[in-house]
């Protein structure tokens, strides 16, 4: 359930990147909707089959990726600020 909101939310991400042109938004929020599928379809396999670590691994990867992408995003969007 979780994993299913964070995909829809990544998805609204990249919507609101694509509306706004901005397109380090939409390279950054098109690569957090890649690692988040990436954790979403790692999550579902491996509690389907719990035995398999790598599963576990790899959403973890995919959820710590699209975090990292996400934070990436909101640093690099900010706007400038002109000190006067």
């Amino acid at each position: 359930m979780v994993g299913s909101a964070l995909l829809i939310v990544s998805i609204v991400a990249l919507g609101l990147g694509i509306a706004a042109r901005n397109r380090t938004a939409i390279i950054t929020s098109a690569a957090g909707l890649l690692l988040m599928g990436l954790a979403y379809m790692s999550g579902t396999i491996f509690l389907a089959d719990i035995e398999k670590d790598a599963y576990s691994f790899s959403m973890a990867l995919g959820f710590i990726g699209s975090l990292v992408s996400y934070g990436l995003a909101v640093y690099l969007t900010q706007p400038t600020r002109k000190i006067t």
